[in-house]
């Protein structure tokens, strides 16, 4: 996954950052190098997790490069810095536009169901561990396998962001207004970057919070 990752970041270098005025891309893929060098040193230290290592860090820094050339693959076309016909054609956007929804619908619903880390239950509340449903109006169970609340936002927040990935995020940036596009622009750049920075920002977390907040049970 290391080989992999560093031989992902040279392409982006070469396909993004082809000359040093590029700054914008270097700063970019560089830092998803720096990020990968800091939580590798975490997880290589005496006081990390029994379960972190190189395979977990190995797993996050192929992740965020995969994130980051998702991120660059947004960058609108015609952009001095991006690869000549980086977007592919309209039937190829298409159907990225498809696998992109198919892909979003599964995530919601997975996410929205995970009821054994949001149960709900009459007595214990939110995360009690109890597998029992709380009893309706009519003292009937409400035989749910979700919490109806999350199972909500969490489609909410999904068509939400089916609905800007429809528009491309930014359509007043578009150099082709009449073009089909899926997921490009300088606004789909920055949401994508900084989801990058949150996931790698959160595996340190999960290195660290264990020895700095010792009185915790993380088990």
């Amino acid at each position: 996954m290391y080989g992999g990752a560093l031989a992902g970041l040279g392409l982006l270098f070469h396909w993004w950052a082809p000359r040093p005025s590029c700054a914008l891309h270097i700063f970019f893929i560089t830092w998803t190098l720096i990020m990968a060098l800091v939580y590798t040193a975490l997880s290589l230290t005496p006081w990390r997790p029994p379960a972190a290592g190189l395979l977990t860090a190995g797993a996050v820094f192929a992740y965020t490069v995969y994130a980051a050339w998702a991120a660059l693959s947004s960058v609108p076309d015609g952009n001095a810095c991006a690869p000549v016909g980086g977007g592919g054609g309209t039937p190829l956007r298409i159907v990225a536009f498809i696998l992109t929804l198919l892909a979003l619908a599964y995530t919601t619903f997975s996410s929205s169901t995970e009821h054994s880390k949001f149960a709900t239950t009459a007595a214990g509340g939110p995360g009690s561990g109890d597998s029992e449903a709380p009893a309706t109006a009519d003292g009937q169970d409400a035989d749910l396998p979700y919490r109806p609340d999350f199972f909500s936002l969490v489609f909410c927040t999904g068509t939400a962001y089916a609905a800007m990935v429809f528009i491309a995020w930014d359509t007043g940036g578009l150099t082709n207004p009449g073009e089909f596009v899926v997921d490009r622009g300088w606004l789909s750049f920055w949401v994508k970057a900084v989801a990058q920075w949150v996931a790698a920002g959160l595996y340190a977390w999960a290195l660290v919070a264990p020895a700095l907040l010792k009185g915790r049970d993380f088990g």
